[in-house]
């Protein structure tokens, strides 16, 4: 028979009990930490006395012996949602949760920057500050990252733009925060199990907007058996409707509902290539070239070109200006261990919808930040148009005037087949994430499609650089090289 619980009892519960309450009684189920038992394939009292009579056997044998007993540890805690969806305050909750019932232990808060795990995962609304008792709070100094606890736990952030600032620490528990975006993820993600060696299981929460990244990809495939030690819960922006802007919530439903990137962004999907497209983001990822990779770019490409794929006007829902930069490597790639012959290299994206004066001096600018040699750039539009506009803004470049007599499908397939033989980088020091967006979403042949013009401009790019001996071009080629050019 249920009782009334007694007037005023919560205001005998400890400082912590009230903390663990609070969440429970707020978060959603999707939420809440993982049990220590959740993969276990036996009842919680034999897995206890499993646990108890590992520790009579050696340490590298005490994993087999468990789960032949039934009890499986789990290692990360995945959690995938939309944004917005209260991942962030799941890490942080469970973050703190673990400080304070673990005094003395110390733990890595690694998120994309020093200033993302300072802005949102210590100091943000639902940060550690924010949820955290206050008496319990030691310290925290922002200026080095360092948050101590009345209890002697510590957390220490790290950016995973500099992986080895995780080589030194020996830490219980790690809070990754959205870990689909960090530049260096392998090598960060490493050095950090590196320095998970503290306690009989250390522990990785991971929080973060899914992309359809092969690391991510192996996590979910890994959280589909107890033997692969990953939980994954997932969540969209939707559920956590109370705690954001009604307005906001019905406009993101308005424009993006039904579409790759609300179904990724919002209700944190993690997508599968799009079918029928050229390209995948995991091609893409197996040849990336981190941002450390060129240290002296003059030591590295022998020539650099600047593609252009100019819209045919200029309003608020015109076509954007493909503006692409590609250089190829001096010699054989330095890159790759069996190259004999020279790859190219995508340095930059420097698209958007722009005038024909701003895009022809962005155009300008982008030749000479990359000391490239020749502007290709396509006049379907109109050549004197094209020819015009760069004579009037930028009449030193070298232009070659190419004009698209072949389908995009065509014209893409050799291009394609240079990265399906990996001759293809992408450099991780330039944001290229609208192009890559841009190339794994097209699909040749459909109706209905913006016309896709960073990836043209890339196209005759690589085209350029790549393929000027494969016989006839699938374009007419006018060189029209203007006087004065470097």
């Amino acid at each position: 028979m249920l009782t009334r619980a007694p007037k005023g009892w919560r205001t005998k519960l400890s400082l912590e009990a009230k903390y663990r309450l609070r969440w429970l009684l707020t978060a959603r189920p999707n939420q809440l930490t993982p049990d220590d038992h959740i993969l276990c394939s036996q009842p919680l009292e034999d897995c206890v006395a499993a646990l108890e009579a590992a520790t009579k056997v050696p340490p590298l044998e005490q994993v087999d012996f468990l789960r032949a007993n039934g009890h499986f540890d789990w290692q990360v805690w995945l959690l995938l949602m939309g944004r917005g969806g209260g991942k962030s305050r799941s890490g942080a909750e469970d973050t703190a949760l673990y400080a304070i019932d673990n005094p003395g232990h110390r733990i890595g808060l690694v998120g994309e920057t020093f200033g993302d795990v300072r802005d949102t995962m210590v100091e943000g609304d639902s940060g550690l500050l924010s949820v955290l008792p206050s008496k319990r709070i030691l310290n925290w100094n922002r200026s080095i990252g360092e948050l101590l606890l009345t209890n002697g736990s510590r957390m220490d952030t790290f950016s995973a733009e500099k992986p080895n600032q995780l080589r030194g620490p020996n830490l219980h528990r790690i809070w990754a925060d959205e870990l689909a975006a960090w530049v260096y993820l392998q090598e960060t993600w490493d050095m950090g199990e590196l320095a998970l060696r503290k306690g009989r299981n250390p522990k990785t929460i991971v929080t973060t907007t899914p992309k359809p990244l092969p690391f991510v990809r192996e996590l979910v495939e890994r959280s589909k058996t107890p033997e692969g030690g990953v939980i994954l819960s997932t969540g969209s922006t939707f559920e956590n409707a109370a705690h954001l802007s009604p307005v906001k919530l019905q406009k993101y439903k308005e424009i993006y509902e039904g579409t790759r990137i609300g179904r990724q962004e919002l209700f944190g999907e993690l997508l599968e290539d799009m079918e029928g497209a050229f390209w995948s983001l995991s091609m893409i990822e197996e040849d990336r070239l981190p941002m450390w990779a060129i240290p002296d770019f003059d030591d590295v490409l022998g020539r650099v070109v600047v593609g252009v794929d100019p819209a045919g006007s200029h309003k608020e829902d015109s076509d954007e200006t493909g503006i692409v930069v590609v250089g190829m490597t001096r010699g054989s790639c330095p890159f790759c261990a069996r190259a004999e012959k020279a790859h190219a290299i995508v340095l930059e994206d420097a698209s958007g919808v722009y005038s024909p004066n701003e895009w022809a001096l962005r155009t300008d600018a982008a030749f000479k930040r990359w000391k490239a040699d020749r502007v290709v750039a396509e006049t379907n539009y109109g050549g004197e148009m094209v020819t015009n506009t760069l004579t009037a803004s930028a009449a030193h470049l070298p232009v070659s005037m190419v004009w698209a007599t072949k389908s995009k499908r065509l014209r893409a397939e050799p291009v394609f087949a240079v990265y399906e033989q990996h001759k293809v980088h992408h450099w991780g020091g330039e944001d290229l994430s609208l192009l890559e967006k841009q190339m794994t979403s097209w699909v040749p042949d459909q109706k209905g499609q913006k016309s896709p013009d960073r990836l043209d401009a890339l196209v005759w790019s690589v085209f350029e650089l790549m393929l000027p001996k494969i016989g006839a071009p699938p374009t007419s080629l006018k060189d029209t090289r203007h006087s004065g050019r470097r």
